[in-house]
């Protein structure tokens, strides 16, 4: 589900800020520091949400076949089609 263009609307804003206190953490000579000790938090971040984004597509793939099949047999008996 995207979000809609209204609450996209400040994601720009926030991203620029975010790299504006990237770059200042980075040239006040943070960035050493931030490879030793925040790299791991985010890198095991990033493989759970890998992980999670990949059962659910393999999720949603296993469940599209059954979901589309039961679709087209009660649209066939009920006469009804929802599109």
């Amino acid at each position: 589900m995207m979000p809609s263009e209204s609450d996209r609307h400040a994601w720009l804003p926030l991203g620029l800020w975010a790299a504006v206190l990237l770059a200042l953490a980075i040239f006040a000579g943070a960035g050493t520091w931030m490879l030793e000790n925040l790299a791991p938090f985010l890198n095991n971040f990033l493989n759970v949400a890998a992980t999670l984004f990949g059962l659910s597509l393999i999720l949603h793939i296993v469940l599209l076949l059954p979901i589309v099949l039961v679709h087209r047999i009660v649209s066939r008996i009920t006469g009804l089609d929802v599109k």
